[in-house]
């Protein structure tokens, strides 16, 4: 896994947003809790000001909403 190769949990990508926005708007539960145990930060900001959780919340993951609440 990249992660254990050194990548940063919190590099933001060309819209300015991070691999814990991304897995969240996907519903991808398992990587969002990967990513924070390795220091993704859950109050992260796109360039439009967008947070993990708002994304989740926008596509209805609202058990990922919650992990995300707990970690910030």
């Amino acid at each position: 896994m990249l992660l254990d190769k050194g990548a940063n949990a919190n590099e933001k990508g060309p819209l300015c947003s991070t691999p814990l926005m991304s897995a969240a708007s996907e519903g991808h539960k398992e990587v969002c809790e990967l990513l924070l145990e390795r220091g993704a930060k859950a109050d992260a900001e796109s360039e439009f000001g967008y947070t993990a959780s708002n994304l989740a919340k926008e596509k209805g993951h609202h058990e990922i909403v919650g992990i995300l609440n707990i970690n910030l």
